[in-house]
């Protein structure tokens, strides 16, 4: 028996496919950011639990040694995750760049003069910079958008 014929994927779903294990990779390192998001939590539990009661410095040092390593791996971590998702933005830029470029720019040719009464409503297209988002905490640090300007 023959099997029925797969229909041929979009551009963008072959790109998407493409990158398929780096997203499983970003979910894993998601998933165990999660998990490192509690390190403050759990050291203030263990403090108020542990050290104040029996006054132990040694549990206390241990403790922020610990807290210190954590924090430091979730940095770590934080830091790959980010700069994958980087890569993986810039495989999908140029896998469908050139067709959404030929899109925009024949969209104007295509609609014509019936697009006069979309209220001024236009695309602005390649003002040579393109806007890196580092998420609202890298935003307020270092406090403002960091363009990246092709030389």
């Amino acid at each position: 028996m023959a099997r029925p014929s797969r229909t041929p994927r979009s551009e963008l779903s072959a790109a998407l496919a493409a990158c398929r294990k780096a997203f499983i990779g970003v979910a894993l390192f998601s998933a165990l950011l999660n998990i490192l998001y509690l390190t403050g939590s759990f050291y203030m539990l263990e403090v108020y639990d542990r050290v104040l009661p029996s006054r132990s410095v040694p549990t206390l040092v241990g403790l922020v040694i610990l807290a210190a390593g954590l924090y430091i791996a979730q940095g770590f971590l934080d830091l790959l995750r980010g700069r994958i998702l980087g890569r993986i933005g810039t495989s999908l830029d140029e896998a469908i760049n050139a067709r959404v470029f030929d899109t925009v720019v024949r969209l104007p040719l295509l609609v014509g003069s019936r697009n006069e009464g979309a209220g001024g409503a236009s695309v602005h297209v390649g003002d040579g910079h393109r806007t890196v988002d580092l998420g609202r905490d890298m935003r307020a640090f270092v406090g403002q958008e960091i363009r990246n300007r092709p030389t």
